[in-house]
């Protein structure tokens, strides 16, 4: 491969090169020194056509991720003068056409392949060796737009930053078709949810048809208002969650009832797990150790029996809840509307229990939402788990960057992470 040619794997323009010569080689880098071609430049000033050469200026660009050496170009840039007026100006720079800093295309089209993985800011720029403000400059040049709109919505929220003591919580929103990344939105407020809904096209809106969400109203509140004939789905790992927190809470409650030092208060905090799983475990061959004092061994299961003999509201819950967590799987449209019936029904007979009864008020208000989270929609019921895998990698890239501060740095580096831009089309004009 010539040298010219090796300078297209640089996403160069070649057609102008005359000539790109090796003037050095070492065991890290290879130099190249480039000349454009002569040709007629038109004055900026007279307009005039002028191929007069006044002298040349060389310009150094590194090019890092090509092979296993580093590219070094040394550019003679002509400065040209005019031959009707005398104005002197440097000719198209081929390397660069930013003015505000030196940047490469092929440095440009790193920096957005690296920002799209799991990186800190401060490790991109010391790889590439680079400022971090360069970064910044390429990330803040990215100007991402939602993506599709489809037939199903998922929304959640994670904790974005602190301001002033105060937790802010971000809004992001997913296509529950393609699990493709919509958009992520500042804050999870109604207001900002509505003026999201109202900015889309009025075909994009009609294409809406259900919502996936956790318990929070103000997202079914905000839809419900822009949108009609949308169907509300509560996703299910949220209403179990409710489930296992009221019956924690009340394991929580009678844990306290009892001295800090006695065995009652060690077998309900030890073992405060096993009260909230669904495949407890009673072979006698899996034993566990739950005391030193006691000379001898238990299954899981024996040890929940043990823990909720401490208490009838805990027995009483215990018995019918994890009866609840462990069926729910199985259960289609039609058994869901009989069972969630028959769970409210219970909490509201035992409602002095007070954990229980504000679980039954929670799961009343939200009922027909539930019931909603087993129809079948295109084969297969919907959720959010798409928005909860998003989330993880936000909390990632956040804990790498010990926090990100800057919304629109954050929202960017995720649509980059998530979205498949074409990195030929990100150039340095961009950027500012």
């Amino acid at each position: 491969m010539s040298d010219i040619n090796i300078l297209s794997c640089l996403h160069i323009d070649t057609t102008m090169v005359q000539e790109a010569k090796v003037i050095d080689e070492t065991q890290d880098s290879i130099t190249y020194e480039v000349k454009t071609r002569k040709l007629d430049v038109v004055c900026p000033k007279c307009e005039n056509p002028t191929s007069l050469i006044k002298d040349y200026a060389t310009k150094t660009y590194s090019f890092y991720g090509i092979g296993q050496k580093t590219i070094i170009i040394n550019f003679r840039q002509k400065r040209l003068k005019c031959k009707n007026c005398g104005h002197t100006f440097m000719e198209k720079n081929i390397f660069n056409r930013s003015s505000n800093y030196k940047l490469t295309k092929n440095i440009l089209i790193e920096i957005v392949k690296q920002l799209k993985n799991t990186r800190s800011i401060k490790s991109i720029a010391n790889d590439l060796g680079i400022s971090e403000t360069v970064v910044f400059k390429v990330l803040n040049g990215i100007k991402p737009k939602h993506g599709p709109i489809g037939k199903i919505v998922c929304v959640d929220e994670f904790a974005r930053v602190h301001i002033n003591g105060k937790l802010v919580l971000s809004a992001i929103i997913v296509n529950g078709e393609t699990k493709e990344l919509i958009d992520i939105l500042p804050t999870r407020k109604l207001s900002q949810i509505q003026s999201f809904l109202y900015n889309l096209k009025p075909e994009e809106r009609q294409k809406i048809r259900y919502l996936s969400i956790d318990m929070r109203e103000p997202y079914k509140d905000a839809f419900n208002s822009v949108l009609s004939n949308i169907t509300i789905v509560v996703d299910r790992f949220h209403f179990v969650r409710y489930i296992t927190l009221a019956l924690d809470k009340i394991r929580i409650r009678v844990m306290k009832t009892y001295s800090t030092e006695s065995v009652q208060y060690y077998v309900l905090k030890k073992f405060r797990n096993y009260i909230l799983k669904t495949d407890i475990n009673d072979n006698i061959a899996y034993l566990k150790i739950y005391h030193n004092g006691w000379n001898c061994k238990m299954t899981e299961k024996k040890i929940t029996d043990l823990m909720t003999s401490y208490s009838s509201d805990l027995k009483i819950a215990y018995d019918f809840l994890h009866s609840f967590m462990v069926s729910y799987k199985n259960w289609n449209y039609e058994t869901a509307k009989i069972k969630l019936k028959q769970l409210i029904e219970f909490l509201n007979f035992h409602k002095e229990i007070s954990e229980l009864n504000d679980l039954g008020k929670l799961l009343t208000n939200r009922k027909t939402e539930i019931e909603n989270s087993f129809l079948i929609v295109d084969g297969r019921t919907i959720n959010n788990a798409i928005c909860e895998g998003i989330n993880r990698k936000i909390k990632s890239l956040k804990n790498i960057s010990f926090g990100i501060t800057n919304f629109n740095h954050l929202r960017n580096r995720v649509f980059l992470i998530y979205k498949n831009f074409d990195q030929n089309d990100v150039n340095s004009d961009n950027i500012n």
